[in-house]
């Protein structure tokens, strides 16, 4: 049980992803659409419906500094995957960056599952049905001085420049702009695992370009799992090479 400390402002946004398209998201009066990044939309649905989630947060998480900020999803794994901070499978690497970005601002985060019915606003902005929420959102009105568009992945690039400047260059692995399907991706990282169980020697497979030891490295955190201390304090999280994926906006 998830419990929400009344003295916290309480925020709530819905988000949607569409299995082909994009995904979308609102908030009050604001609104997102925009499409998944070309790397990652092979992805399952589990995971591009946690990267709206993310796309969210990186666009209005500064706007809910100390907030709790509950999440209505109509996806139940990403909703039971944020309740209890833990997920299997690739979903779990947005759902470190949402835990390192509640952190970041102090955010306590909590999700609620609506029926597909229900969340039909956000659905509309997940397949760029803009005709259905014009009323609604004004920037998606089409008049002859104004025609609507998609978002650009602008802010989860300034999320990247914030963990950045906050975790030091130096803990960010270098993202590799792979176009492979995420098939081919966990083939290659488990030929990788056999050729050797060094985490340094992984990171250099998966960036393709050798990066200097560390001493007393610590050990990362499992994919299956993830602290619920991560709401609170961030010290000591340190991002995964596939957590840190999730940023490139290609």
């Amino acid at each position: 049980v998830f419990l929400i400390n009344p003295a916290r402002q309480k925020t709530i946004i819905h988000t949607d992803a569409s299995g082909i398209k994009g995904i979308g998201g609102w908030w009050e009066s604001q609104a997102f659409s925009t499409r998944v990044p070309r790397n990652h939309r092979s992805k399952l649905i589990d995971w591009k419906e946690a990267y709206a989630v993310v796309f969210a947060f990186a666009k209005w998480g500064h706007l809910w500094r100390g907030h709790t900020v509950i999440i209505m999803c109509d996806n139940a794994v990403v909703v039971n995957a944020i309740n209890a901070r833990s997920v299997r499978g690739q979903t779990i690497d947005p759902l470190q960056l949402l835990l390192l970005i509640a952190a970041l601002y102090d955010i306590e985060i909590a999700s609620e599952w609506l029926s597909s019915e229900d969340n039909w606003i956000a659905d509309a902005l997940s397949r760029f049905e803009f005709d259905k929420i014009a009323d609604m959102f004004p920037q998606f009105q089409n008049t002859p001085s104004h025609r609507p568009c998609r978002e650009t992945g602008k802010p989860m690039s300034e999320l990247r420049v914030k963990l950045q400047t906050f975790f030091g260059m130096d803990s960010l692995p270098t993202l590799a702009k792979s176009t492979e399907p995420a098939k081919q991706h966990m083939q290659d990282l488990q030929v990788t695992k056999v050729s050797s169980h060094s985490p340094s020697n992984l990171k250099c497979s998966l960036n393709s370009s050798p990066l200097p030891p560390k001493k007393h490295q610590r050990r990362q955190p499992s994919r299956t799992s993830v602290t619920s201390e991560a709401t609170t304090s961030i010290m000591g999280i340190q991002p995964t090479f596939s957590t840190m994926n999730a940023l490139n906006v290609s």
